[in-house]
């Protein structure tokens, strides 16, 4: 539906049941968005967040509120959403940190992220034999990132910035710091470098995700990317902010 720092959104479908992972977009831009796409915000059967950061949760509470979609999170994320974004009575599913759990059709688990968030998961979504794996905001390549990613079929992956763009951009030294530190966000090269340990056969497609509009520019973070994965056979697209990306089929 949309990746980068104005809002994140993912949707997911199969046999009927729809999901989001992340609402980091208005109830009216989420709903535009599935719209043009042909799918429907009352039709959502569940909200999937991965840690409580503004630009992935933005529209998760009042979304609910309208339409009564349960919310998926952890312990963390379930208190960093009260404490920052306040209290929410509605239907808050809890999950475990590295369990596994079904969503309609779908098989999901989650893996921790390095990320200055109180409790930041990535998600693996199975459907029949296909393996999606969703990481964003990403501080650091981990053992239990590379294992998480390593068998995936279809994989959305951060790009957040290149290094000299940082650098010799305009944020104030304390945020290049913290974008660049180890729970902060990967620059192409780092995505470049755990493309190279995930990489395998079964790797069909990768999609760039949360690049900076800022420090990063599409072509650099492609073909970054595409130095990696050249020769493989492996689809590789980048995530629009503003719109949705192409619908990827299995």
């Amino acid at each position: 539906m949309g990746s980068g720092s104005t809002g994140n959104a993912l949707y997911c479908e199969a046999g009927g049941y729809g999901f989001l992972v992340d609402a980091g977009f208005s109830p009216r831009q989420i709903e535009g968005r599935l719209n043009s796409i042909g799918a429907r915000a009352q039709d959502l059967q569940a909200i999937l967040l991965s840690h409580e950061h503004g630009d992935h949760v933005r529209g998760a509470v009042p979304f609910s509120k309208r339409y009564g979609t349960p919310l998926h999170m952890n312990a963390g994320t379930s208190q960093g959403l009260t404490a920052d974004w306040g209290g929410y009575p509605g239907d808050r599913v809890l999950f475990g940190t590295g369990n596994a759990f079904s969503l309609g059709p779908f098989e999901v688990n989650t893996f921790p992220i390095p990320h200055d968030a109180r409790e930041p998961v990535g998600f693996l979504i199975s459907f029949e034999g296909t393996k999606i794996g969703v990481a964003v905001d990403i501080g650091a390549i981990t053992i239990d990132l590379v294992a998480a990613l390593s068998g995936v079929n279809c994989l959305i992956l951060e790009a957040n910035h290149d290094r000299r763009l940082l650098e010799e951009g305009p944020y104030p030294s304390t945020v290049k710091a913290r974008i660049a530190g180890p729970l902060g966000h990967l620059a192409n090269d780092e995505t470049a470098a755990l493309l190279a340990q995930v990489q395998h056969r079964g790797l069909r497609q990768v999609v760039l995700a949360h690049l900076s509009e800022t420090n990063n520019r599409p072509d650099r973070a492609k073909g970054t990317a595409k130095a990696v994965l050249d020769g493989s056979g492996v689809s590789l697209c980048v995530a629009a902010s503003r719109r949705p990306t192409a619908v990827l089929q299995n």
